[in-house]
């Protein structure tokens, strides 16, 4: 009798890829946020938009005008850490949504097996699990 599980390892996978990540932009979210009003300038909300898990790092790349600066790496960052996020979705949407044949539990019972044997000078026996 087989059944079918959910790929755990996928799911797994997508999980602490999303996690990890989403726990980073919210780090960096924090730190910029809390830095954006060095010098008497207001606060910058776009920073708060990091922490919204996938679509964040896209929308802030849009309230924080980084692709209108002539340096191109915040906006680097920002989009692969939204494309990172967006893969580590679908992996966990892949690992959810596929079924793979489980064993049923006569399958998965250990098997000893004792063989005997007889030699010239010598007796004893081999086993296997």
């Amino acid at each position: 009798m087989s059944r079918s599980r959910r790929s755990r390892g996928l799911t797994i996978a997508g999980w602490s890829t999303l996690g990890g990540l989403w726990a980073l932009s919210s780090i960096y979210a924090g730190l910029g946020y809390a830095v954006s009003d060095i010098g008497g300038r207001e606060k910058e909300e776009g920073w708060l938009a990091l922490l919204i898990p996938v679509a964040g790092p896209f929308v802030a790349m849009g309230t924080l005008n980084v692709l209108t600066l002539r340096d191109s790496a915040p906006a680097a960052i920002l989009l692969v850490d939204g494309i990172l996020q967006t893969s580590a979705l679908a992996m966990l949407i892949a690992g959810a949504a596929t079924r793979h044949p489980g064993r049923s539990a006569l399958e998965l019972t250990p098997a000893v097996r004792l063989t005997p044997f007889v030699g010239v000078s010598n007796a004893g026996v081999v086993g296997t699990f």
